[in-house]
């Protein structure tokens, strides 16, 4: 990773999406699912229309935007959306009750939320919220509540990245909650390039070629580098998928996709099921590269080559 100096111009979403349109890889696939397939130049279209909606919501540098948002490219266009515009996107579990979202809500002293439409009964039953001003709801074709998806569609395409440096705050995770209550980590703008570079490049050898899926979920620190600043980084393809990743459901995506890059623990597949589904994969004539898995958990044996992956890259 080349050195960055404090007083450089440095933002994430311009480096992990927008580089990779002036360095000609806009048409690459940034995202398959089963609604049709995504490109770099989608995602940056549709993240300056969400940076621009924001912007006209008066959110403002270092504002936090929680999202609630399942693993659709929405989660993409709203993670980098904030970003771009100064604001400080705070994913949070799709797993979580009434009470823990009241919780981050207040805590992070959030004026916005982003939430996908299944998710919002659960939304509604918050109680108490003393910042909160917009709940913008999305599904999976697109901003779905009035009056941000008229917002939304008149917004421009085209958004000017503001100033940040590499040291900014660029978002925030929350902690399990193991030693007390959950706690915001924040996370500055280049932490994720590190990341890429030094385990999704270094370790993983991912390539523009790759085609990821990640059986963990975007909301994860582990699942937003498998499946977002991985890939991205270096112009590849992620699988994404807003149901629950049940083993028969994963292994349909995989086998569907042709998926060169699995993340998951290995113990939550049964392992017939596992050496079964590289077998397919061999049958498909996968080679061995083609075929990695990246895991928390020993693979059983027999199966494809695998890297112990950290549970939290960051």
């Amino acid at each position: 990773m080349a050195k960055l100096y404090p007083e450089e111009f440095y933002n994430s979403a311009d480096w992990f999406l927008d580089r990779h349109i002036r360095e000609g890889r806009g048409e690459n696939i940034c995202a398959y699912t089963d609604k049709g397939n995504y490109t770099y130049r989608d995602i940056q279209k549709m993240s300056n229309k969400m940076a621009n909606m924001f912007k006209n919501l008066d959110i403002r540098m270092g504002d936090r935007i929680i999202m609630i948002v399942l693993d659709t490219p929405w989660f993409y266009s709203t993670f980098w959306g904030a970003v771009r515009m100064g604001a400080v996107p705070v994913p949070a579990s799709t797993m979580l009750t009434a009470s823990d979202y009241e919780y981050y809500l207040n805590d992070s002293q959030a004026r916005t939320l982003v939430v996908s439409s299944r998710l919002l009964p659960v939304v509604n039953e918050i109680e108490e919220l003393r910042f909160l001003q917009d709940v913008i709801v999305v599904d999976d074709d697109g901003v779905f509540s009035t009056p941000y998806k008229q917002m939304y569609n008149a917004a421009k395409d085209e958004f000017e990245t503001v100033f940040t440096t590499a040291d900014d705050i660029a978002f925030w995770l929350y902690t399990s909650g193991t030693t007390g209550g959950p706690k915001g980590a924040v996370h500055s703008q280049s932490d994720m390039q590190y990341s890429a570079e030094h385990y999704g490049q270094d370790i993983l050898k991912i390539t523009e070629k790759d085609i990821c899926y990640s059986a963990a979920r975007l909301f994860f620190a582990y699942g937003l580098g498998n499946a977002m600043f991985f890939p991205m980084s270096v112009g590849a393809a992620a699988v994404l998928n807003p149901d629950p990743p049940a083993p028969a459901h994963v292994f349909r995506l995989i086998n569907q996709y042709k998926a060169t890059l699995f993340f998951g623990v290995a113990r939550r597949f049964p392992p017939t099921c596992t050496t079964s589904l590289w077998r397919v994969m061999a049958w498909k004539s996968w080679t061995a590269r083609a075929r990695r898995k990246c895991s928390t958990s020993t693979c059983p044996t027999g199966s494809v080559p695998s890297n112990l992956a950290p549970a939290d890259s960051l």
